[in-house]
């Protein structure tokens, strides 16, 4: 709000509630440049009509403010910190409810609008992004599995055929292995019997094995297709 307005209004509602609350004059120029002073400097987070909310509330004691009574029907500026004080501390917990969901949408916002960006950028780059991931994939465990499905989508990766179930089955084997050697680890490790039962568990787990499959076969079809020294983009799709 531009401070000529701002002020304006402020003095606007002080002359209002002055009428409003027992004021037997109208408030003289040095208690409402105060009062203006005063609610600029302490009471800048508020609007200028809270402050006939905060003397209604006052008024009905919902807001308990000591030594604000208008005596002998003279406004002062003190009784207006006095009133806007108790008001703010009562209001605290509900602005800082407030603020805290502002803070949260605010961020869910930049989190949605950070999101669209890198996926706008993933998408019309896609294939540079290969090109950089080159040379810096070293083996298919530095490949994201997210990365399959748009090169497979974009026809970057084809199967000579039965070679994807091989991927796949030599994936399985690896999955195996790794749940297995995890718990190895977890013996050798002094793990818990409770963190072992949980190893043992997961290394039973066919249906969890095979998700992971799923997983490592997508990277060792991108590293091998599109990253490996090897890799051909004239490949038949299954």
């Amino acid at each position: 709000m531009h401070p000529a307005r701002q002020i304006a209004e402020i003095e606007a509602q002080v002359k209002a509630i002055c009428e409003s609350y027992g004021a037997r004059s109208q408030v003289e120029k040095a208690p409402l440049k105060e009062s203006v002073r005063i609610v600029r400097e302490r009471f800048a987070f508020i609007a200028p009509e809270e402050i006939a909310g905060a003397y209604r509330l006052w008024a009905c004691g919902e807001v308990q403010a000591a030594g604000a009574e208008m005596y002998g029907g003279q406004f002062n500026a003190a009784q207006l910190g006095k009133i806007l004080g108790a008001y703010c501390e009562k209001r605290r917990p509900v602005v800082g409810a407030y603020l805290r969901e502002r803070q949260q949408e605010a961020w869910e916002q930049k989190k949605a609008a950070h999101g669209k960006a890198w996926k706008d950028y993933y998408e019309n780059n896609f294939e540079k992004i290969i090109e950089q991931l080159k040379g810096k994939a070293h083996s298919w465990q530095a490949v994201g599995a997210h990365l399959y499905d748009t090169a497979l989508r974009r026809g970057l990766i084809r199967f000579e055929p039965g070679e994807a179930q091989q991927i796949y089955e030599e994936a399985l084997q690896y999955a195996h292995k790794e749940a297995q050697g995890a718990c190895d680890e977890g013996r050798k490790g002094g793990k818990s019997i409770f963190q072992l039962r949980e190893l043992e568990k997961a290394a039973a787990d066919e249906k969890g094995i095979e998700e992971r499959a799923k997983e490592i076969a997508r990277k060792m079809s991108v590293f091998r297709k599109l990253l490996s020294d090897g890799a051909s983009q004239k490949q038949e799709k299954p």
